[in-house]
């Protein structure tokens, strides 16, 4: 082989490395783990972290991290699934299942998809929150004049056209399935609403929440109650005791 021919086939050579590099480049970028949503209670049965991830050349193992303040070398809390299909795959992780009682209130978790083989090469998702369970309380029930619903009747008339206020507070930790309100009076339901509290503890909570229902008031004695209800949690009743009127109870 001639000199010149030499020199023309290193730079081909170098080329064809340079090109073998770029598409094992391609290859490792399409590799991919998301987490949805981005938040979630402490406990949620209706709702679980989906997890998505595609990409990995062989088997791998789906584990939960969080940072402790140190988002290089996460710690793990547990291995959720072992030994599945990397290349495309799809899980819902629960609070109330996958990791046992070992989920906490706090904001930096991740999902870390390994794997399993050489070179064990492992990606991290996006951060996902769990929040602590919501303290819902029933605060109070009143009746008040429609001119001034804030303030408290104490001494309603027969025929009077009054508001019967019903008020829950939400005091501590979101919650991000909604809950649902129910009035009663004398045992049936005269209103129904629901409540999405947003999900941010700081900026909004503690939270009150006041709805009201127009009830003509009638000769006799009649008892008001308030029902909270959430999916996560169940029944929340709270009872409030409050005696307005010799012929009138509010519980």
């Amino acid at each position: 082989m001639s000199k010149t021919a030499s020199n023309s086939i290193k730079p081909l050579l170098l080329t064809l490395v340079t090109v073998s590099v770029l598409l094992m480049t391609v290859v490792e970028g399409m590799t991919a783990v998301s987490v949805s949503p981005t938040a979630l209670n402490l406990g949620a049965t209706s709702d679980g972290f989906l997890t998505n991830w595609s990409g990995y050349s062989g088997q791998v193992n789906v584990s939960v991290y969080y940072d402790n303040g140190n988002p290089t070398t996460p710690t793990r809390l547990c291995d959720a699934i072992i030994n599945t299909s990397g290349a495309s795959g799809q899980a819902t992780l629960y609070t109330n299942g996958a990791c046992g009682s070992g989920w906490s209130a706090r904001s930096d978790y991740r999902v870390g998809i390994e794997l399993r083989t050489a070179p064990y090469t492992k990606y991290y998702s996006n951060y996902f929150t769990v929040y602590q369970k919501p303290d819902l309380v029933a605060e109070r029930i009143w009746l008040s004049s429609i001119s001034t619903p804030g303030i408290e009747l104490t001494d309603p008339k027969v025929g009077d056209l009054v508001y019967i206020n019903f008020q829950f507070s939400v005091v501590s930790a979101t919650t991000y399935e909604p809950i649902s309100i129910k009035g009663y009076l004398d045992g049936s339901p005269v209103y129904t609403s629901t409540y999405s509290p947003p999900i941010n503890a700081i900026t909004y909570y503690p939270s009150t929440q006041t709805y009201s229902y127009y009830w003509t008031v009638t000769e006799g004695s009649h008892t008001i109650r308030e029902l909270l209800s959430n999916v996560v949690y169940g029944l929340r009743r709270r009872s409030v005791v409050q005696q307005v009127h010799p012929q009138i109870s509010l519980q």
